[in-house]
């Protein structure tokens, strides 16, 4: 885990990054190929990463040809990335989730890549991402498994997906105002929990048409050498029912899935 300090319009941030970039790497190519397997063709391909952060994966999209723009609202974050990135044609701009600053039906991916659970209103922000799909676009989430018994967020703490709301709500007072270490020294700490069934929920209720897991969209000749033997398996939890899926993606530490705007 890597320490960075960055320094930006007068606010000092301190951010512990999670992971090295060659494992973010392998993350974000295989999310590249799960999309280029289920987003729509057409010419062009124009790219939005909300919460782009330092632009990890903006840059990592990018690098594969595609138009890419991120949004953040710390501006430290976004010097920080646009110093990297200032050879290429990416656009950094600051601002909110909740109210994105691009108009109506103008990209053809969204990227939520662990930010659903930092927003303060997070069916909002999952509004403005469909808000500024194209027909037909594909939203990617990846975010908080509140099934899952372990996770990143919060330091020190097992099992703090299964702690009741008011617990929880006490564990972030406590790390905004005496112990930040518990959150990473993050400002703005996981708040929001879901599940995958949550979160299909919360997609269709925002005008979403389709919505797919991991479990969709992944293919069994995917798994490495190592997990060769899973294969079968893999093919057998395929044909399971949606509900007993579920029941298997409780494993995954994060809620990851995909969804497709409707076409006019």
């Amino acid at each position: 885990m890597t320490d960075l300090d960055i320094s930006g319009n007068s606010k000092r941030l301190h951010y512990k990054t999670k992971s090295d970039p060659v494992t973010l790497n392998v993350q974000y190519e295989k999310v590249h190929r799960w999309l280029e397997r289920i987003r729509e063709r057409g010419a062009g391909l124009r790219v939005l990463d909300i919460g782009c952060g330092m632009g990890p994966a903006t840059r990592f999209f990018s690098q594969k040809g595609w138009e890419c723009y991120g949004i953040d609202v710390f501006p430290g974050f976004l010097t920080y990335a646009k110093s990297i990135d200032s050879g290429r044609s990416i656009g950094y701009v600051g601002g909110l989730a909740e109210r994105l600053p691009f108009r109506n039906d103008i990209f053809d991916i969204c990227i939520l890549n662990q930010l659903l659970e930092h927003v303060s209103d997070y069916k909002k922000t999952i509004t403005e991402a469909h808000r500024v799909l194209r027909p037909g676009g594909t939203l990617y989430v990846s975010t908080t498994n509140r099934a899952h018994p372990f996770q990143q967020e919060i330091r020190l703490l097992p099992l703090y997906p299964y702690y009741p709301k008011m617990l929880k709500e006490l564990v972030i007072r406590i790390a905004k105002t005496k112990w930040p270490l518990l959150v990473n020294y993050s400002s703005h700490p996981a708040v929001n929990w879901f599940t995958h069934a949550d979160l299909r929920d919360t997609l269709y209720s925002a005008g979403f048409i389709e919505v797919w897991d991991v479990i969709d969209v992944a293919r069994g000749e995917e798994l490495s050498r190592k997990w060769a033997v899973a294969r079968p398996l893999f093919a057998f939890i395929k044909g399971l029912p949606r509900i007993w899926r579920d029941l298997v993606l409780i494993s995954a530490p994060n809620t990851t899935v995909f969804a497709k705007k409707h076409r006019e």
